[in-house]
């Protein structure tokens, strides 16, 4: 057993439950995603859908890391901070494809 066996236990429990059509139990505490973990994980998970389209990262980025932003020349993209941060959360969006959802179970996503 792991560190989050029971939270594990608990998630696929509850999964049998709804798929079986039966009621739930009451939800333990750490088996809801806060408000931002609900938007990070969207945000991730729209990155890598994009990038699965084909969409550039650029423009993936402006649609939907900095939505409220105007869309930068290449050359100012290069040289961005956004661009940077944009590379970090796809990398994370990747991480949590690839082994996330033990950190999805535990409230790590970030």
């Amino acid at each position: 057993m792991d560190a989050s066996y029971a939270l594990r236990s608990v998630a696929s429990d509850r999964l049998y439950r709804f798929m079986a059509g039966l009621k739930s139990q009451r939800r333990p505490p750490g088996i809801i995603p806060t408000a931002y973990q609900r938007v990070r994980l969207i945000q991730l998970l729209s990155l890598l859908d994009a990038e699965h389209d084909g969409c550039s990262r650029r423009e993936a980025a402006f649609q939907i890391l900095f939505p409220r932003h105007r869309l930068p020349s290449n050359s100012e993209w290069k040289a961005s901070n956004k661009r940077r941060g944009m590379y970090r959360t796809l990398n994370s969006a990747r991480g949590v494809c690839v082994n996330g959802y033990r950190l999805l179970l535990q409230g790590f996503v970030t």
